[in-house]
């Protein structure tokens, strides 16, 4: 990006125009000055708003005069792009990829710096020394891209403007964006009835006004204005030949069209699903004003269910959603129409083809490989009709000799109807449109036609779609300026190419009764541009005055501010963990990379490098999410519990194996390196390693407190993957070095942290790993994993609701392991994990699915977690500790009061009284389930006697007895799981460390559950109704000094508190949140002090 030098203050007699000689040039507008730039011989005026920006009321309409300003703005650097549409590159058969793009090799990533819905901006280039008193002709360029995508920036016009000055004859080049997609092209019966149809358009109309209107104090003829486009572009410059029947206006006075023509557009009525199902996707269904309710949306939602709709390489192809339309306003017949009826306007035409134009669009239809499905594919997808088909069939056989890439003989055919299909397509859409154009207009006006059949040695695609733009532009490798002399001169030329003299044939008009004479671009393959280098700067978050950008080694993010808090979301912070080939992209051209071995169950890989700027405004997709078997707890139950129960289930917007994405969350005005809250796996990864989700909990209220404290924290969340795609055990996988690979998804983003977070404004050794649940079961391992070295990875830790526990061997998930292989057909594959890695992402899902969860009998005797597995853990977690082998890091840990509570109700057949002969139902799930050893049971069942007003919730009396043994089993799921591990983890570090704990007993009134699993949750994000922020400020506090009491602040609650550290001896104290809000106390960790010390043993003898 250009670093914008101070405004110079000039006097009034040099701000004049664009004519000046200064190498800072100002142009005078009727609405603001513009200060450009020079260089090269170049003036540049870029990024100027040509209409008032499109947002609020002024969404979807047409557009608006620009606003006016005083003083003198920059214009030297491009506005924003309008919204992208995601191009689906993904569903283009892989193996065709990987075949095809090797071969290009040098394509370029063409991203736009930055979008934005304010994004109507027009440029201006002209020569640096215009003559005094000459106004130049002006060609006004419109981009393509299907408009879904495209930018003014991808071309800019230096090298056409410099060409012209070295031919001695002049020109100005101007460019500007438009609307795209369902921002510029909504349609339906609404759209129609407001008048809004075809924005984009009048967008195209507005900006060429502008051009008549200011043109001239750039040094510009308005009278010698010549529209020019490529693809959609074209398409474009077509319509507006046709439109207000054919009159210009004096808006234009010659056209060029690359690829595309006034072809036959549908009725803007028949956009009417598309605009039913953007309705439903943004919520406005059953507004009673669709259109004035998805003007109220905000622009990242209207954009994510834009990326719901179809594309240009989705099967549907070149039958776009989202396009020009005949609205009876701007459009009011169809173009061919207006052709027939000699309604365009009469100024000289440059138009032509490339000679493979349909191969490219076909990439996304190579399952259809038989005549049948050729013919069905044309009448449902593009309305071919019935009586039609057998006619197409002849005229385009089944003979891949005659197919596109043209002239190639039986070659590129990738599949039996790919070159057929390439060819109706191309002809269809573009060369036959062009065609019935010509032969009309060639009547009335000076028409030139050209065929670009360069690069026909490109596999597969031949001489594709866009590969003519680099001839217009004079911006290859080694350009020839044929075509771009042709754009700036009457072209009168003779060409050496190879060093022969050729004539070319470009010089005659088409003509309609004369065989038609093309100037064919025969010479050699051209070779696109290569990447473009977008940014050279050396440091991080910067501003593009409407949304902030980080730059890291492998990618630029651009990120969003609302609120005070700045958030970079769904960065990929490792590869995609399957197998795939990596693709980007040139307008609509493709380029693949590199190629990524199979990734699943395998530890994770840095991430894919990124070209150009991506969009971090939104959560990436989850990990796979197991289904929870809800139903299966007794319906009365369930019944009352519902909306408790609903807040366990996480309920992602996607679900994706491509799911290893981490979310950094900042304040948006940093003053210095901040200290970071990392959460590693949050409670929603507390779904038992089962689902979970960075998205649930979000951060934002989290940082904004930091903010307010005066002692800012930047946020961070990263997905891990779960289940079998995460915890696979076995032998196979033990042999295979691939146990845990979930951990090392944690550890990896911890990496991630380290090395990029001072990017972000981070201080990269004040790291507090954060956790609830089955995350705070991970943020306990990693204090025990590589010896309890931590790397430096992280200086603190925080474990709400679990600790660094007793875990099984890998080998005992052996069973769990052969099920997934027999379940997926996989059994008796030599290489079961191989042949697993293959495995479509449903059907593993599927598989994964028939497994218990935490929801099911077995309730937290999980299936996937972690496990010993001789590598990445090398022992039992409290093998570790006893040893000392953990991280020597500041803790902070604690439970709710009724842990267990949400776990028993899986287990409610368990209903023995108390009845000495009947007990051992109660025991033999402790021994079965739990492997409790038999000689111990007896005093267990001592220990937890059958008396309800001793179980959880616990101090609720005879409450909440649902069954004779429900409470007394969630006393005991509770202590085993959750708050005897934390005791036995605390006597020990406490001696070596800082340690504080806490206990969670508000919401005792909830019936069954009390002050149950994750409820503690809101309080220390301040997310709750009315928070207090005594957890929050705690957290805070101890990111910052490993002290939760300091620093004091007068604004918290906390300030008032001494929250005394853990001690293994006396009466270990206890931070203790009561009811109500925002009552605390101390209490001592010293409850059931026998019954967990036997559970502690228990464990141990069971690791």
């Amino acid at each position: 990006m250009l670093k914008v030098a101070s405004v110079l203050l000039l006097l009034a007699l040099h701000a004049c125009a664009a004519s000046s000689p200064d190498p800072r040039p100002i142009v005078k507008l009727n609405y603001g000055s513009f200060q450009g730039n020079t260089s090269g011989g170049v003036t540049e005026f870029l990024g100027m708003p040509f209409a008032a920006p499109p947002v609020g009321n002024l969404r979807f309409e047409p557009p608006r005069p620009p606003i006016p300003f005083n003083g003198v703005r920059q214009a030297t650097s491009f506005g924003a792009a309008c919204f992208q549409q995601a191009i689906s590159i993904t569903k283009i058969n892989l193996t065709v990829l990987e075949t095809i793009f090797p071969e290009l090799g040098s394509l370029a990533s063409a991203s736009p710096t930055g979008i934005s819905e304010d994004c109507l901006f027009v440029n201006v280039i002209t020569p640096s020394n215009i003559p005094h008193g000459k106004k130049l002709p002006v060609l006004l360029w419109i981009y393509g891209g299907g408009f879904e995508i495209g930018d003014s920036s991808f071309n800019p016009g230096n090298t056409v403007v410099a060409r012209s000055v070295a031919l001695g004859e002049p020109v100005i080049h101007v460019s500007a964006n438009y609307r795209l997609n369902a921002f510029g092209f909504l349609g339906g019966k609404e759209v129609k009835a407001a008048g809004l149809g075809n924005i984009g358009l009048r967008d195209q109309r507005f900006a060429m006004e502008w051009v008549q209107q200011h043109i001239s104090a750039f040094g510009g003829d308005p009278s010698k204005v010549t529209i020019w486009g490529e693809s959609a572009g074209a398409i474009s410059v077509g319509l507006q030949l046709v439109i207000n029947n054919g009159n210009p206006g004096g808006l234009f006075h010659g056209a060029v069209m690359e690829s595309g023509s006034p072809y036959g557009l549908p009725d803007i009525t028949a956009g009417q699903p598309a605009f039913d199902q953007l309705v439903v996707n943004t919520g406005c269904s059953g507004s009673s004003n669709p259109i004035a309710c998805l003007r109220t949306v905000p622009f990242e939602q209207l954009g994510a269910a834009v990326n719901k709709s179809s594309d240009f390489f989705s099967f549907t192809s070149l039958n776009v959603i989202w396009a020009p339309s005949i609205d009876g306003s701007v459009i009011q017949r169809n173009p061919p129409n207006s052709v027939e009826e000699g309604l365009y306007a009469k100024v000289p035409v440059i138009t032509g083809d490339c000679d493979d134009e349909g191969t490219l669009f076909s990439l996304s239809n190579l399952n259809i490989t038989t005549n049948a499905e050729f013919s069905a594919y044309l009448r449902s997808n593009y309305n071919f009709p019935n009586s039609k088909l057998a006619a197409v069939s002849q005229a385009y056989p089944d003979d891949v000799t005659q197919g596109s890439p043209f002239g190639t003989g039986k070659a590129n055919a990738v599949t039996p109807e790919f070159k057929r299909l390439a060819a109706v397509l191309g002809d269809f859409y573009f060369q036959a449109p062009r065609r019935f154009f010509l032969q009309v207009a060639s009547k009335t006006q000076k028409t030139f036609a050209y065929l670009y059949k360069r690069g026909k040695t490109q596999p597969i695609l031949g001489a594709f779609h866009t590969t003519d733009l680099p001839e217009f532009y004079g911006a290859s490798t080694s350009p020839d300026f044929i075509a771009t002399d042709a754009l700036t001169q009457r072209p009168k030329i003779l060409v050496s190419d190879e060093g022969e003299m050729k004539t070319l044939s470009y010089l005659n008009p088409w003509s309609s009764s004369a065989g038609f004479p093309l100037h064919p671009f025969l010479c050699r393959t051209m070779k696109l541009i290569s990447a473009l280098l977008l940014f050279t700067r050396t440091w991080g978050v910067f501003s593009l005055a409407w949304r902030p950008i980080v730059e890291l080694d492998y990618g630029t993010f651009e990120g969003n501010t609302t609120n005070g808090v700045t958030k970079f979301l769904g960065m990929p912070f490792a590869a995609p963990p399957y197998a795939y080939n990596y693709a980007c992209t040139f307008h609509a051209v493709l380029m693949l990379v590199f190629s990524i071995g199979d990734l699943r169950f395998s530890p994770p890989q840095p991430p894919v490098p990124i070209l150009g700027v991506r969009q971090a405004m939104a959560f990436g997709p989850a990990c796979f999410q197991q289904a929870l078997s809800v139903s299966k707890i007794n319906p009365t139950v369930l019944k009352t519990l519902m909306p408790e129960l609903e807040s366990l289930v996480p309920s992602p917007d996607s679900i994706a194996e491509d799911c290893l994405y981490i979310n950094v969350l900042t304040p948006s005005d940093i003053p210095k390196k901040l200290p970071i809250l990392v959460s590693v796996g949050q409670w929603i990864y507390g779904g038992g390693f089962e689902t979970g989700d960075s998205s649930v909990d979000q951060g934002d209220s989290l940082v904004a407190r930091s903010i307010a404290l005066g002692e800012p924290v930047i946020y961070v969340s990263a997905n891990y993957r779960l289940s079998a795609f995460g915890f696979l055990g076995g032998k196979e996988i033990k042999e295979a070095g691939l146990g845990n690979v979930g951990l090392r998804d944690q550890r990896f983003a911890l990496e991630w942290v380290q090395k990029y977070i001072s990017t972000f404004g981070g201080d990269s050794k004040k790291v507090t790993i954060w956790g609830e649940s089955a995350g705070a079961v991970s943020v306990g391992v990693h204090m025990v994993v590589n010896n309890g070295n931590s790397a430096g990875l992280f200086h603190r830790a925080i474990m709400e609701s679990g600790s660094p526990y007793g875990l099984p061997d890998i080998l005992a998930s052996q069973s769990t392991f052969d099920q997934i292989v027999a379940d997926t057909g996989c059994r008796g594959a030599s290489n079961p994990i191989d042949c697993l890695r293959s495995v479509p992402f449903k059907k593993l899902g599927a598989a994964v699915n028939r497994t218990s969860d935490f929801f099911s009998f077995a309730s937290l005797n999980l299936v996937w977690g972690p496990k010993v597995d001789g590598s990445f853990i090398q022992r039992n977690p409290p093998k570790s500790i006893q040893e000392g082998l953990y991280a020597k890091v500041p803790v902070m840990t604690g439970d709710c009061e009724d842990e267990g509570t949400i776990f028993s109700l899986s287990s409610l057949n368990i209903t023995v009284t108390s009845n000495a002969s009947t007990n051992a139902e109660f025991l033999s799930y402790l021994r079965d389930n739990y492997n409790f050893p038999s000689n111990l049971l007896d005093a267990v069942s001592k220990a937890y006697p059958e008396n309800v007003t001793q179980g959880s919730p616990f101090n609720t009396g005879l409450a909440n007895a649902i069954t004779p043994e429900f409470k007394r089993l969630a006393a005991i799921q509770g202590d085993f799981a959750l708050q005897a591990p934390r005791r036995f983890f605390l006597q020990i570090v406490s001696k070596t460390q800082r340690a504080f704990a806490f206990l969670y007993s508000r919401g005792k009134a909830q019936p069954i559950l009390g002050a149950f699993h994750t409820t503690d949750i809101p309080e220390f994000y301040g997310a709750s109704k009315s928070p207090d922020f005594i957890a929050t400020d705690a957290l805070i506090n101890f990111a910052y000094t490993g002290n939760p009491n300091f620093p004091k602040n007068p604004i918290s609650l906390l300030s008032k508190i001494e929250w005394p550290a853990w001690t293994a001896s006396g009466n270990p104290p206890l931070l203790t949140f009561v009811d109500p809000s925002p009552n605390v106390t101390i209490t001592f960790d010293n409850y059931r002090q026998e019954a967990m010390e036997l559970l502690t043993n228990i464990s141990l003898e069971i690791s």
